[in-house]
């Protein structure tokens, strides 16, 4: 059988990357729309009204994607 051997450099590689990113960072940044405000009496919008043409042909395109990554 065969010996198998690790290669490491990668996770070092990332390691390297993260940690520095991450002591430096300094504040946490969120999207705008997470702090208006929101009828919570109201009623909920409808999937039709939410989603767009865009956003399905995306959906799309990944799914496509995903699909001949794992083929391959």
């Amino acid at each position: 059988m065969g010996q198998f051997k690790m290669n490491l450099r990668p996770t070092f590689l990332a390691t390297g990357f993260a940690l520095p990113t991450a002591l430096l960072a300094t504040e946490a940044q969120a999207h705008v729309k997470w702090f208006c405000a929101f009828d919570v009496a109201g009623q909920p919008r409808g999937l039709e009204q939410v989603l767009c043409a865009d956003f399905e042909w995306l959906v799309a395109v990944a799914l496509v994607c995903l699909m001949f990554g794992c083929l391959a």
